[in-house]
């Protein structure tokens, strides 16, 4: 089993700085050591991993099939999982909204209406 990882291991869990709500780790853990232990796993159980290795190209007519890396030698893979990643946008509204903190000091975002309720609770 290859793995290609095109900037560091782990993806957007490696680049989180904590991550709290992951099984196994209820004082939480940083998204690098998360990402390094699966590394260390991954390579325990047989599998290679090729940092800061791009996959352009997959061609799918014969097997194993050849992947092409950026400026590399192809690697050839007798199945594929491609796993994309994710991107953090910025939520689009039309309203304006508010964005507070609870008691515990965590952010949440109110709609409009919930304002006057806020201020009203917040002068008494």
């Amino acid at each position: 089993m290859l793995a290609l990882e095109a900037i560091a291991p782990g993806g957007q869990a490696g680049s989180s700085s904590r991550i709290e709500n992951y099984l196994g780790f209820p004082l939480g853990i940083s998204g690098q050591d998360l990402a390094g232990r699966a590394f260390v796993q991954a390579e325990k159980f047989g599998a290679q991993i090729a940092v800061a290795r791009r996959a352009t190209a997959i061609k799918c007519d014969s097997r194993p099939f050849p992947i092409e890396c950026d400026g590399d030698e192809p690697v050839r893979g007798q199945a594929i999982v491609i796993a994309c990643g994710a991107a953090y946008r910025k939520l689009q509204v039309s309203c304006r909204l508010r964005t507070s903190r609870d008691s515990k000091g965590r952010p949440y975002t109110m709609e409009p209406r919930q304002w006057r309720r806020s201020s009203a609770k917040a002068k008494t």
